[in-house]
């Protein structure tokens, strides 16, 4: 469990993840300049929260080499069951070019939620819909 990182270092920080056995993972906070995790194949469930205005303001310039290992952080979800996420990591998505046919299957996951997701992002969302085929609930919120 990882809050409230809104310290400004904290954009300057890599932060590595080697935790196999994680069955729970909760970020809250400013983004770290990188994520670097092998896999998490036990994950149950993770709740990621950024707030997207922070996001906008940080990536101006748009700074393509921070935003690749962040959409490679998001794919590496793809075993959860239950996923909270904000709106502003499908715009990672969208600013990495992640094409839709490059998502991973998110095969076991059954519960979604967003939060403040933007109009402009809902083409992102609805092909990472496409790609959660055992969806069982999804909730859409402010």
């Amino acid at each position: 469990y990882i809050e409230d990182c809104s310290g400004s270092n904290m954009e300057d920080l890599k932060v590595k993840i080697e935790a196999p056995n994680l069955m729970s993972f909760t970020f809250r906070g400013k983004l770290p300049e990188d994520f670097v995790v092998d896999s998490f194949p036990l994950l149950h469930d993770a709740d990621l929260f950024y707030n997207r205005g922070d996001l906008e303001s940080r990536l101006r310039p748009l700074d393509k080499s921070r935003i690749h290992p962040l959409s490679k952080f998001v794919m590496k979800l793809c075993n959860v069951k239950v996923l909270k996420i904000s709106g502003a990591y499908f715009k990672i998505l969208e600013l990495a070019k992640v094409l839709p046919t490059c998502f991973p299957t998110f095969k076991n996951l059954i519960h979604l939620e967003v939060y403040y997701i933007c109009y402009l992002q809902m083409n992102t969302f609805l092909n990472f819909l496409e790609f959660s085929p055992n969806l069982e609930s999804l909730v859409i919120g402010k």
